[in-house]
């Protein structure tokens, strides 16, 4: 099997990360990582490190996948009936976030269903519904089209640090865990039970005694033994309030710590010690599709 080079892009907080990979016969090398500041306001600035690589071997990049921050993207929960076929779960779908968006068009969005916590007894679930405009998808297309990339993928933020969790961490499969996305006006907030996603919320206020007491609420009903974090606006402080609050473990989460060799990656040293703002982009270029 021959090489291929594959590359995962976040943007987010008016910063672009980029991350480089190849991949041969299963394995995967880091080869190269880049982060871009904000320059204008075209929509899809955070592909410029990609479009207009500066690095000779970003131009070898065949496959890119992105985790674009929310303010590009709408996300809602509300549950739903287990019941229902494909098509009636897409016409509650629609229904819903007409309810919350009003002229919402869903011919003009591409709506992912996530699945959280169900009710089996009342074939009821809760799900999250990420919905990206298709105008978003193929500008996105095009753009990397003109140097012969293909798009495999666009998430939140928030799932590829999921991805870059399960990936790296397969220890909380036998857990109940809390992860954390901390952004500068938000934090993200998930429930992670044996490996699955059974809860999230968002638009938390940036405060980790925000965060403290939304976990603590939990604790009566969930077994929450660790929490995984990461995000440019996590400071120390802010891990720090969590640990000591709710006495549990705190791990800023490294997207390269298993199965991904780094020593070929000269820039890697310029992140040391955020290597978990990475979690997005390295979590969405890794993960099995």
């Amino acid at each position: 099997m021959g090489r291929e080079y594959v590359a995962g892009l976040s943007a987010a907080e008016g910063r672009a990360q980029l991350a480089v990979f190849e991949k041969r016969e299963g394995e995967f090398r880091l080869l190269h990582l880049q982060e871009d500041e904000r320059r204008d306001e075209t929509p899809l600035w955070f592909l410029r490190g990609l479009t207009d690589p500066q690095v000779r071997i970003v131009k070898k990049v065949s496959r890119v996948s992105v985790a674009l921050e929310e303010s590009s993207l709408f996300l809602h929960s509300f549950p739903i009936d287990t019941s229902l076929t494909r098509s009636e779960q897409d016409e509650h779908v629609a229904w819903e976030l007409g309810n919350v968006r009003p002229g919402f068009d869903a011919s003009a969005h591409v709506c992912d269903l996530h699945f959280l916590r169900t009710q089996a007894r009342d074939q009821l679930a809760d799900v999250l519904v990420v919905s990206i405009p298709r105008s978003l998808i193929s500008g996105i297309q095009d753009a990397v089209h003109d140097r012969k990339i293909q798009l495999t993928g666009i998430d939140t933020q928030f799932f590829g640090f999921e991805s870059s969790l399960l990936m790296n961490y397969p220890e909380v499969k036998e857990k109940t865990v809390a992860l954390v996305r901390a952004s500068a006006d938000h934090t993200e907030l998930g429930w992670e039970f044996h490996g699955r996603l059974i809860g999230y919320e968002r638009a938390l206020p940036p405060k980790p005694d925000a965060v403290v007491e939304k976990i603590r609420a939990q604790l009566p009903e969930l077994p929450i033994s660790d929490i995984y974090c990461c995000g440019a606006s996590l400071s120390p402080e802010f891990r720090d309030t969590l640990a000591e609050s709710l006495g549990l473990p705190v791990t800023l989460v490294n997207p390269f710590r298993r199965s991904v060799d780094v020593s070929p990656c000269e820039p890697f040293d310029r992140f040391s010690g955020k290597v978990h703002h990475l979690a997005p982009c390295a979590g969405i270029a890794l993960r099995r599709r």
